[in-house]
């Protein structure tokens, strides 16, 4: 059996009082699964600022050099012409990639299948209820 690492408390709840602005003891009426939610969006959304940021520091990159073009005799078009950062990338490949029928169709039936996996699980707990 593989032993199971013990759960340290007071560091997730460091981590909620300083992260997520919680109180005590609203951290310890949150379930698992909300903690977890609610660190993921924290996190997505610092990251949502920090691209936001870098995106600015472009634009103005891009309209610098672009006030020197008749020196350096070049002109960035777009943004992206300075430099694409590896988010952009990542977009552009998964937009030039399309899926295929089968593949949506298998998307499509795994999503199918967990929704009715939950229902399932659901209709159990229910049953074990009465």
């Amino acid at each position: 059996m593989e032993r199971v690492n013990e759960i340290d408390f007071n560091r997730l709840c460091g981590i909620a009082i300083s992260r997520l602005g919680l109180s005590v003891p609203e951290f310890y009426e949150l379930a698992p699964v909300e903690f977890h939610y609610a660190i993921q969006e924290t996190n997505e959304r610092e990251l949502n600022h920090l691209r936001n940021l870098f995106i600015v520091q472009r634009w103005s990159i891009r309209h610098l050099w672009n006030m020197r073009g008749r020196w350096v005799k070049s002109i960035f078009k777009k943004d992206r012409d300075v430099e694409m950062f590896d988010w952009e990338v990542e977009e552009e490949e998964a937009r030039k990639k399309a899926q295929t029928p089968q593949e949506l169709n298998m998307n499509i039936l795994s999503v199918f299948k967990q929704i009715a996996a939950n229902f399932a699980k659901k209709d159990k707990l229910k049953n074990k209820q009465k």
